[in-house]
């Protein structure tokens, strides 16, 4: 009897269309296959994506957002984050992202960060962190100023629910909402 084996790996993701290959890996296949840089020229076609497949919606109506109200009970949100505890965050996903898409996740990230102070109108921002939040170990000091910094903009609530206020079920997930105009 022949067992059929089916193994996840990065190459089989990609053939699969689940995972873009990298520039680098292009020129290393068209160079052990021969391709005459037709591989390589295929970089143009699979461009790396900035945010992750889930991401892209919510991003979108974020941009368009007039006001976004955050509620988070376990990690800082992305809005928030240093550029150290963004790219901790997206580097120790599973599966693990090569260095590239990290890399452009974390400045994705960090541009996003606009809307706390460039958009005109400012956008009204309001975040209620359970205080776990603020307690992991991935939130260093850096972070923690970094709350304070964006506490004190106008546009900007911040606020901290503490441990002494116990949850129901109901709040103990993550909660968002986005405010449009509508024409």
């Amino acid at each position: 009897m022949t067992k059929k084996v089916t193994e996840a790996t990065p190459i089989s993701a990609m053939e699969r269309g689940v995972r873009m290959p990298s520039p680098r890996l292009l020129d290393i296949a068209d160079e052990l296959c021969g391709a005459q840089g037709m591989l390589s020229a295929a970089e143009v076609y699979v461009r790396r994506e900035r945010y992750s497949a889930r991401a892209v919606d919510f991003i979108e109506r974020e941009r368009e957002a007039t006001s976004l109200w955050t509620y988070e009970v376990a990690l800082v949100p992305d809005l928030l984050q240093t550029r150290t505890h963004a790219q901790t965050l997206i580097d120790n996903r599973i599966p693990p992202l090569d260095e590239e898409t990290v890399e452009e996740r974390v400045a994705a990230r960090m541009e996003r960060q606009a809307i706390l102070t460039e958009r005109r109108p400012p956008v009204g921002l309001s975040f209620v962190l359970y205080e776990a939040v603020l307690r992991s170990p991935l939130v260093d000091e850096a972070q923690l100023h970094r709350l304070l910094e964006v506490s004190r903009l106008r546009n900007v609530v911040l606020q901290v629910l503490p441990f002494t206020r116990a949850l129901d079920p109901d709040e103990s997930a993550r909660f968002i909402k986005r405010m449009v105009n509508q024409p």
